[in-house]
């Protein structure tokens, strides 16, 4: 009877510590801006840190990375696992936000993050609950894109501007 006790509280207490541990990681607070949001998510990659990296993405941009990590997963196993540097077996019980976060984190080493200190973010527009902007890294110029979501600023890539980009790639396809 004292083993299994004593097994009940290995399994439980650890579990109860993770818990709490979740519970006081509050999520952090909207960004007021874009220049805010892209700071915050730079923060995050060069700090390893995917769960507020997450946080910075718009919901649009977060469904269509899950989509392509699905896909990847059930239709590139073998080569997405060498990857992330994983066995197959360990992918299969991946979801898709894990896979997609593991593959930009992965990608993170001292010189992508030296670029992400080094790159500006400027020319940035706001119309109502869009804004766009340049990002400067050198010579290089690229646009990006954001959007207002759940009360902050949030980086949208989705191409669907937060509606439904299935929907959109139906009406391209008539």
């Amino acid at each position: 009877m004292r083993s299994i006790i004593a097994l009940a509280l290995a399994i439980t207490l650890p579990l109860s510590a993770l818990a709490e541990e979740a519970a006081e990681k509050k999520a952090p607070e909207p960004s007021k801006t874009p220049e805010d949001c892209y700071a915050l998510a730079c923060k995050a990659l060069c700090d390893g840190d995917g769960d507020l990296y997450w946080f910075c993405l718009s919901k649009g941009t977060r469904k269509l990375m899950m989509e392509q990590a699905a896909e990847a997963k059930k239709n590139h196993q073998k080569e997405l696992a060498a990857a992330l540097k994983i066995e197959v077996e360990a992918l299969e019980k991946l979801e898709p936000r894990d896979i997609a976060l593991r593959q930009i984190l992965g990608m993170m080493n001292d010189e992508y993050r030296k670029l992400l200190k080094e790159q500006k973010l400027t020319d940035v527009k706001i119309d109502g609950d869009k804004a766009t902007a340049t990002l400067e890294i050198g010579d290089d110029r690229m646009p990006i894109e954001f959007m207002k979501e759940d009360e902050g600023w949030r980086i949208n890539v989705s191409g669907g501007g937060g509606h439904d980009h299935d929907h959109e790639h139906e009406e391209e396809g008539k």
